[in-house]
């Protein structure tokens, strides 16, 4: 599989990850590979127990998805407007601010 095929394949499972359980505290969520490692990354407004449980239940649900794979999970906390993200990511969800 190409490597924009499987780029976005992990999208989409992340997508459906994550369904029910975005907050408005949720900022933006992207996904970046390298290699067979995912990584993605999670923008929050502010600190929050719930928010970061949802993540955690949105981590088993990805993982589960993509078995074969290595994932990281990084959590980002700042209200700082939100800048450019890797070209070499998808954007997988972004709140309008």
């Amino acid at each position: 599989m190409a490597a924009n095929d499987d780029l976005n394949y992990a999208a989409g499972c992340l997508v459906q990850a994550m369904l029910g359980l975005i907050t408005p505290n949720w900022r933006a969520v992207f996904v970046t590979r390298e290699h067979s490692e995912i990584s993605v990354t999670f923008i929050l407004a502010t600190e929050s127990v719930e928010d970061r449980n949802g993540i955690e239940d949105v981590t088993l649900d990805y993982e589960a998805l993509l078995p074969d794979c290595g994932v990281s999970i990084v959590v980002i906390v700042n209200d700082l407007p939100l800048g450019i993200f890797p070209k070499n990511g998808r954007l997988v969800y972004r709140r309008k601010e």
